[in-house]
């Protein structure tokens, strides 16, 4: 079970890693608030620990990375929620930009799918462990 676990630990980060390092690697602009990169790169960089660390100390930076790129998600799902009724303002610009490789677009999407399924089992193993790790208070 622990084998198992520290795979997925690696394989959230890895993909956390991806996601961070695409932009650069295709020559397209980032997007994403610097915020936002700034966490996503804590979180892939706890994940990665934890998947190296063997003993109990790595589940709870696994739990820490995970919940990072969980509470991420679910920025990046209220945000437009909040523009669209006024309470958060985006400011566009129009810009020229060479043609994006089509790689990126085959890849992008499993990627984020396969980042969100590892990083949501990784915190559901992490949390498991530290469950069972926590010693049980007795009743007088």
């Amino acid at each position: 079970m622990r084998i198992a676990s520290h795979l997925v630990y690696f394989l959230a980060g890895a993909s956390a890693l991806y996601i961070v390092f695409a932009p650069s690697l295709s020559g397209l602009p980032n997007f994403q608030p610097t915020w936002f990169t700034a966490a996503l790169w804590c979180g892939a960089i706890l994940l990665l620990a934890a998947s190296l660390i063997v003993r109990d100390f790595g589940s709870r930076l696994a739990a820490v990375g995970s919940g990072i790129i969980v509470a991420l998600y679910c920025c990046s799902l209220v945000l437009p929620i909040l523009a669209r009724l006024g309470y958060y303002h985006v400011e566009t610009r129009l810009v020229a930009m060479p043609e994006p490789p089509r790689w990126r677009f085959d890849l992008d999407k499993p990627m984020l799918i396969l980042l969100l399924i590892s990083v949501l089992v990784s915190l559901g193993l992490a949390l498991r462990s530290l469950v069972k790790q926590r010693p049980h208070a007795r009743a007088v």
